[in-house]
């Protein structure tokens, strides 16, 4: 089973795993929309523990903010 994680965005949610993203946001007029996104796979050089720490973090906070943004709209 792979790791999913998750964080609010406005009116609705984004998930994470390894390798997708979705953003599911709820519109004024109570209909649902989605949208979904496939991540690049990581090269082995950045899959190092400190490197990937300081990476990852940047990468989802770009992430996060795109779908905040997404959202918003």
């Amino acid at each position: 089973m792979k790791d999913v994680g998750g964080q609010a965005v406005i009116e609705g949610v984004m998930m994470k795993s390894s390798t997708h993203m979705a953003v599911a946001v709820r519109l004024p007029n109570k209909k649902i929309k989605t949208k979904k996104q496939k991540l690049r796979n990581l090269k082995k050089f950045w899959r190092l523990p400190f490197i990937r720490g300081i990476f990852q973090l940047i990468y989802i906070l770009i992430l996060g903010i795109k779908a905040l943004i997404w959202s918003s709209d």
